[in-house]
């Protein structure tokens, strides 16, 4: 009479667990941490979140401005906001003809915008300046004063933006 083989079987009187057990056990912990983990805080992203939303608003408003060749105007309204604008020269001043978009930012992100509380693109999606020799980027800084971090957002004459993450 052949015996059973018991290659792969644990012995009868073994008590406890296996390490694919055990291994399962750890990996459903740690998703469920990380899900609790990404979770716990969410104003602390608020500053990486407003910057990318900025910069991304005067990427659109210059793309905006190339295809429909329109003049933009990206401008702070307020501490925490800001709003683009449709320009049309009018007896060879630019003027808002219509406001495209305005959004407000987390009460506890600054927007502070240095020297200038504007950015003007033009149709070829160039920053224009009111000053024609002026030549070094805008620099505009966000704050938070909830966590006490700041981000920089600049804006180069050519139209390019960076954003320091």
């Amino acid at each position: 009479m052949k015996t059973p083989s018991r290659i792969g079987r644990r012995p009868l009187d073994c008590r406890g667990y296996g390490l694919i057990e055990l291994m399962a056990t750890v990996a459903i912990v740690a998703i469920l941490a990380a899900m609790g983990l990404t979770s716990f805080d969410r104003t602390r992203g608020d500053i990486n979140t407003s910057l990318r939303q900025v910069s991304a608003d005067v990427r659109w408003a210059r793309a905006r401005a190339i295809v429909a060749g329109e003049h933009m105007r990206f401008r702070a309204t307020g501490d925490s906001s800001y709003a683009i604008d449709r320009l049309a020269e009018v007896d060879g001043v630019w003027t808002t003809t219509a406001t495209v978009r305005e959004t407000e930012l987390p009460s506890h992100i600054e927007l502070s915008t240095g020297e200038l509380d504007f950015i003007d693109i033009d149709s070829r999606g160039t920053v224009v300046f009111e000053d024609p020799t002026k030549t070094a980027p805008l620099t505009w800084t966000l704050s938070d004063s909830k966590f006490a971090t700041t981000r920089t957002l600049t804006v180069y004459p050519s139209g390019q933006v960076d954003a320091d993450a």
